[in-house]
């Protein structure tokens, strides 16, 4: 394939994806670290100019592809995982946060089951000073801050509309006992704290359901890492500064069984949990 054929099915495959992601150029340009300007060179139709190696694989990564299809070596799109790894300094030229993609990921899956197993309470549901403890000896800024001003802006658009808002949680039932009593991750958050957070969890229950729903488990008989699922779209596995990413079809619908499993083995059902925090 000659230079300029490449590159014209370079940008049309990138042009494809943008619309079917639903990502704008901003968007795109945002993710991969560089100015929109750059984005709009690169796909403009009398380019002669393929990108470079880190640009390439930037927007393959930011696009959820394999550069390999970019490039028109292959013939689908999909590549069986990805890492998404915050950025360790604040003086990184062009950080790409993996936050970025988590909202975006949200937005595509409106209207689709988003299924979540927290690393602690929900971040849907947390007040904001249960974030600044949790996040107090961390550097800023971090993925769990990251979810919590998505799932904050989220959650005002479920207090003007729960359209297209599909979700299930299973929540380790010791994170709220946990919580109430003081102890474990909660041990220096203050009684007041604790308690405001309780009541918004209780109250964020009665306002969503059942467009909302959270189960209660017990970890003895749950065990599992932190995970999100968008759909049949991806998984994305929580591992702290970072997400173990799956777009495969077996790896999704694997985590989708783990997540029945849960379900079905949940100590309490959604229309019991503000029954329990209020005697908690």
């Amino acid at each position: 394939m000659n230079k300029q054929l490449l590159v014209h099915q370079f940008q049309q495959r990138v042009t494809r994806r943008i619309d079917s992601e639903n990502i704008s150029r901003a968007q795109l340009a945002r993710l991969i670290g560089v100015e929109r300007s750059a984005v709009t060179q690169l796909l403009h139709p009398e380019s002669t100019r393929m990108p470079r190696s880190d640009t390439l694989a930037a927007v393959a990564a930011a696009l959820s592809v394999s550069t390999d299809w970019l490039l028109g070596i292959e013939a689908t799109p999909q590549k069986g995982a990805d890492i998404l790894v915050a950025p360790q300094s604040l003086v990184e030229e062009n950080p790409i946060h993996p936050e970025e993609h988590l909202e975006l990921w949200h937005q595509e899956s409106l209207g689709e089951k988003i299924r979540y197993f927290p690393a602690t309470l929900p971040d849907i549901c947390k007040i904001e000073a249960v974030v600044d403890y949790e996040n107090d000896n961390l550097p800023e800024p971090t993925p769990r801050r990251g979810r919590f001003h998505i799932f904050q802006s989220k959650r005002h658009d479920i207090e003007e509309s729960l359209e297209g808002l599909d979700m299930e949680i299973c929540l380790p039932k010791h994170h709220l006992y946990d919580l109430a009593d003081g102890s474990g991750l909660w041990r220096e958050l203050p009684l007041e704290v604790r308690r405001e957070q309780l009541a918004a969890i209780a109250g964020f229950i009665d306002q969503t359901y059942p467009r909302v729903r959270i189960y209660l488990v017990d970890m003895r008989e749950s065990m599992g890492a932190p995970y999100t699922l968008f759909g049949q779209r991806r998984v994305a596995i929580y591992l702290g500064r970072a997400y173990f990413v799956f777009t495969t079809e077996r790896h999704i619908r694997q985590m989708h069984r783990h997540f029945d499993t849960m379900i079905r083995r949940a100590t309490h059902q959604p229309t019991d949990i503000i029954e329990l925090i209020e005697s908690l």
